[in-house]
């Protein structure tokens, strides 16, 4: 049996994720992205990475009519590691005088 989301509480759930990273459906055509904006009938989402293939030629937005989503759930991506330029440092050994 299906469950229907009825459209307030659907706009509800989708306002309380604005700003947040989401995944949009699920499989190959998926969208992982910033929920940017939300309207009575479709949502705007910023793609999370730009790099990938299905991305490259896409807009910066992608605008997502509402009809279409089929889930949607908030990501936790993993904190970003700074770029290092050069060779890594390695802590000084210390000695102790015996």
């Amino acid at each position: 049996m299906e469950h229907q989301i009825s459209a307030p509480s659907l706009l509800h759930i989708l306002h309380s994720l604005i700003g947040k990273v989401v995944r949009i459906n699920k499989g190959p055509e998926s969208i992982l992205g910033k929920l940017v904006a939300i309207r009575s009938n479709y949502v705007v989402v910023e793609p999370v990475d730009r790099k990938h293939p299905r991305l490259e030629d896409k807009p910066p937005f992608i605008f997502y009519q509402i009809h279409h989503i089929k889930s949607i759930e908030e990501e936790k991506l993993p904190p970003l590691r700074p770029k290092v330029h050069g060779k890594k440092r390695r802590p000084a050994k210390r000695t102790t005088g015996c």
